[in-house]
């Protein structure tokens, strides 16, 4: 039984991963991310049963071999939940993995950082309620209660990688880019198919990366919204939960407003602050992580 684990990292092209190349093809078999959250993610440390797992997996992928199809584990979350501990559980997600499928390869899909913090910042502000500055989301302070718990370390890639090659061996874990992914989707494509002595089968590619982005004026207007109604510290406006998925979901994503001179101002203001942080704060573990793979991290424009 042959088994693919793709653990993230959120915001790194799993969504195409997820919803065009596992599900297209005919040579993966999917399984669901729901039961994936319920067996890994659910189980509070003491209370992951083993063997329960197993059994459940076992039935599940039962006809794989039969079939000629690749079990494929795909959850972003794998790589640390960002919103109940800022990913900390990274690593008791890689041992439970171990447990379950001991001998199966893994995909880690990594992103440049300062791309990631500018994509995650958006994100948290349109989906999660994020109130904070820019400044505030790259260095926060742990004494106020924060709805999202990132913490710019969490993209530190280099640990999870390490651990991960430590446990299923390093030729048993693939990391791409998701760069390369943006750049040429064949090519991304071809390299976890050899990564799986998949050969002589032609595949269909589709270049799309998907997710919706809302353009940084939207996402500035709603951070003063999440601000004044949504429950984040004490002297905030506590309001129905309904009416605040209502505002991130639905009303701010038919009322994207576009306004050119200020969303570039506001952006060129973001990515500034971003790059700056990021020059200092990644480039000693991305100087260890380009040892650990084979690409060149500085084609990409990651900061070495």
């Amino acid at each position: 039984m042959k088994i693919l684990v793709h653990v993230g990292y959120p915001k790194s092209g799993s969504t195409w991963l997820q919803e065009y190349f596992f599900k297209n093809n005919g040579i993966f078999y999917n399984a669901n991310r729901r039961d994936i959250s319920l067996n890994f993610g659910h189980p509070k440390v003491f209370e992951f049963n083993i063997k329960k797992t197993k059994d459940f997996y076992k039935s599940f992928f039962s006809n794989l071999k039969k079939n000629r199809k690749i079990g494929v584990v795909s959850s972003e979350f794998l790589s640390g939940n960002l919103y109940l501990n800022g990913g900390m559980d990274a690593q008791i997600y890689a041992d439970r993995l171990k447990s379950i499928f001991p001998g199966s390869k893994v995909l880690i899909i990594i992103r440049e950082q300062s791309s990631f913090l500018y994509s995650f910042y958006k994100h948290d502000v349109s989906y999660n309620g994020g109130f904070w500055s820019i400044d505030e989301f790259l260095k926060p302070n742990w004494h106020f209660m924060r709805r999202s718990s990132f913490h710019p370390r969490y993209i530190l890639y280099s640990g999870l990688i390490e651990y991960y090659q430590k446990l299923f061996g390093k030729k048993n874990v693939l990391i791409l880019p998701f760069e390369l992914l943006k750049s040429d989707s064949k090519i991304f494509s071809n390299h976890i198919l050899e990564f799986l002595n998949i050969k002589n089968i032609k595949i269909s590619v589709n270049s799309e990366i998907i997710n919706e982005s809302r353009n940084i004026s939207t996402v500035y207007f709603q951070k003063i919204i999440n601000r004044v109604f949504t429950a984040r510290r004490e002297n905030t406006l506590r309001i129905n939960k309904g009416f605040e998925i209502f505002l991130n979901r639905r009303f701010f994503r038919r009322c994207d407003f576009k306004l050119p001179i200020i969303d570039h101002i506001l952006e060129n203001n973001v990515r500034k602050a971003i790059d700056e942080f990021s020059e200092s704060f990644f480039k000693s573990d991305n100087r260890k992580l380009q040892n650990l793979i084979n690409f060149d991290l500085k084609r990409f424009k990651y900061k070495i």
